[in-house]
């Protein structure tokens, strides 16, 4: 039997939820009629809080490791602007958008402690 590697992202609580949501989005998009350049910069952005999350945890300096989760909550509040304005502009309705930013802002608030200046350790969630 083979074994699968192990990484240590993979313990993070804020790394799994962000993978929830884009699991979420994938057969969300997937099952929706959008024009492709919102499909495509969702699709984008949201794989870009996972990624980030991932990378920053593999940072060894709390600068470099802060600025990645800096990056992974800028990409989630993008994500929220974007099905703000899918709402606004009528293309979703509000019990589509509501549960996607409940789960931006829950990823938000977890990740703001680890962009501030003292950035907490990663390994202690």
């Amino acid at each position: 039997m083979v074994m699968r590697p192990k990484f240590d992202y993979t313990d993070f609580q804020v790394f799994q939820k962000s993978q929830k949501y884009n699991l979420e989005i994938h057969e969300f998009l997937k099952n929706t009629k959008l024009d492709k350049a919102f499909k495509d910069q969702l699709r984008r952005a949201s794989f870009s809080i996972m990624l980030n999350i991932a990378e920053g945890n593999s940072r060894r300096t709390t600068n470099d490791r802060r600025n990645f989760f800096v990056i992974a909550r800028s990409s989630a509040i993008e994500c929220a602007a974007i099905v703000e304005f899918l709402e606004l502009s009528e293309q979703i309705d509000q019990p589509v958008s509501i549960p996607i930013l409940e789960k931006l802002s829950e990823l938000c608030r977890m990740l703001f402690p680890f962009t501030e200046k003292k950035a907490h350790s990663t390994t202690s969630d």
